[in-house]
């Protein structure tokens, strides 16, 4: 496999930082890849130490010629000049629409900076060898192609690898920025799916989604071969019916926010189907198992898809879904996108279908938060059948779906099946409901000193409701429940403003506070 190997020298004084690219060597043979994942934000490029060399293999030249072995003109000869900021993915690890935010980032910030963005997704990601991150990019398929990006989207730009002039001017460099340096950046400049937040915080993703919204609205980018795909599909659903309700649905490998399973949509679906009569539910999920307990309960007449979910843990990298997955997933966030409201949980491609509708910002609930939708407070009259007492069937329906995917998880322990939670997942669960004795307990709550304990104090730890009720009661968000050992046990105020449960043994409150100032308080009570 021929590579070429660049150098990336910093462009000290630029924010976010920048690098530029020049040719180290071509024609080498591959390196071995990194097998870590993770990697720091923005730790790359850097200019600390010598430039690092980036790996790219079955790639035409990147650079024009005149560029491949010397740094950007400057002086007179720039101000007539263009540069180019090659929109990357750092990260192996990363599902399609996570690569998708991320190069939507990367066009936002070379618009803002009047450079001409090229997304560039090749056969390799785009980090340092040896660093962490680096290896095959799942979605390459060479024979469809170099660039990943040019399989689902078009261009934001005119340029192309290796020419040497763009809208009539000069290139002058050839410059990368750290994606994930822009996934935790500037808030409200750029699409952040997974970042911030213990609730949901519509202005707040207002802002993100607007971002995106500017770069994909109405499907701008996608290639219309996949936009005519899928505007045939949803219209004939749409021939059937004039109320259609989307339900995304995550499940195989998700596991950075916690999973919500298919009943707990069930309570919405319920109250969307008794409101209208010609309804249909278009159900997008990764989980074949899922799919089938949608149909098992609502039937073929009710539930209609596109496909029909996948039987392996990891879609990103089951070599037998190459060339499939990645386009069923673009097509089934444009189904999304043209429904009339959503049913999501924390995901990428949901949020695509917004970023695509932005009418779906106001026409959506989001399950992935726990806080019995109290910080989604204007949901619709028809979602009332799951939202009644504190959303009391709502919580009843997500917990059977827990249980249901626990018992999956046991079968398969008895090598019956797959299991639905796997190594690193959880299960989402509602917080508990605060009554009137839990909200006495946290108005008398007070914190302990470090090295302090509840029974030294003469006080006792919170219980679980009466953290979440002393979470409300100062207005910070209840970020859910952990089991940590070797923390303090019960109720954490954090200095990040928000408050967490550890949900482990008490031993009567003798357990002494260790947290720091600088960190957190420990909270106790009286009684």
């Amino acid at each position: 496999m021929p590579c070429a190997q660049y150098r990336v020298t910093c462009l000290a004084g630029t924010d976010p930082l920048r690098g530029w690219l020049a040719l180290a060597s071509n024609g080498t043979a591959a390196s071995a890849p990194a097998s870590r994942l993770s990697c720091r934000r923005g730790d790359f490029p850097s200019c600390a130490g010598a430039p690092p060399l980036v790996e790219q293999c079955e790639a035409p030249p990147l650079l024009p010629q005149a560029l491949a072995r010397r740094a950007p003109p400057s002086g007179r000869a720039a101000l007539r000049a263009a540069d180019v900021l090659l929109a990357t993915s750092d990260n192996v690890g990363h599902g399609l629409f996570a690569l998708v935010e991320r190069a939507a980032n990367q066009i936002l910030l070379a618009r803002r900076l009047g450079l001409e963005p090229y997304v560039w997704l090749g056969a390799r990601t785009f980090r340092p060898l040896g660093g962490c991150g680096g290896g095959a990019q799942p979605y390459f398929d060479a024979r469809r192609g170099a660039n990943v990006w040019d399989y689902f989207f078009e261009q934001p730009s005119a340029w192309r690898p290796g020419a040497p002039r763009v809208g009539g001017r000069r290139v002058r460099s050839v410059q990368v920025v750290s994606p994930e340096q822009l996934f935790y950046g500037a808030e409200g400049t750029y699409a952040q799916t997974y970042v911030g937040g213990a609730a949901y915080d519509g202005a707040r993703m207002l802002a993100r989604r607007r971002a995106a919204h500017a770069v994909f609205a109405n499907g701008s980018l996608v290639r219309p071969t996949l936009l005519e795909r899928a505007r045939r599909v949803f219209a004939r659903w749409r021939a059937r019916s004039a109320h259609i309700l989307g339900a995304h649905v995550r499940g195989t490998d998700k596991v950075v926010s916690k999973k919500v399973p298919p009943e707990a949509y069930f309570p919405f679906i319920d109250g969307w189907l008794a409101a209208h009569a010609d309804g249909l539910v278009v159900v997008a999920t990764d989980e074949a198992a899922y799919l089938k307990r949608f149909t098992k309960r609502y039937g073929a007449d009710r539930i209609v898809y596109a496909q029909g979910g996948y039987e392996t843990d990891d879609p990103i990298h089951d070599a037998s879904l190459l060339g499939r997955s990645g386009e069923e997933a673009i097509i089934d966030a444009l189904l999304l996108s043209q429904c009339d409201f959503l049913l999501k949980a924390r995901s990428a491609l949901a949020e695509f279908a917004i970023w695509v509708n932005l009418r779906l910002h106001w026409a959506h609930v989001d399950l992935q938060w726990e806080d019995r939708f109290a910080s989604q407070p204007d949901l619709p009259a028809w979602a009332a059948t799951a939202l009644r007492d504190d959303a009391t069937p709502y919580c009843r329906a997500l917990a059977a779906g827990c249980r249901a995917d626990a018992v999956e998880a046991g079968a398969h322990n008895a090598h019956v099946g797959r299991p639905m939670l796997r190594h690193g997942q959880a299960c989402a669960r509602c917080q508990p409901r605060v009554r009137p004795a839990s909200r006495r307990a946290a108005k008398r709550a007070r914190a302990v000193a470090d090295g302090e304990s509840c029974a030294g104090a003469g006080l006792r730890p919170l219980t679980q409701p009466e953290c979440v009720a002393l979470a409300k009661r100062d207005r910070l968000g209840f970020i859910g429940v952990q089991r940590e050992p070797s923390e303090f046990p019960g109720c954490v105020r954090w200095r990040r403003a928000d408050v967490e449960f550890n949900d482990v043994p008490t031993r009567d409150g003798r357990a002494t506070c260790a947290l720091g100032k600088q960190r957190g308080e420990c909270l106790c009570t009286e009684g």
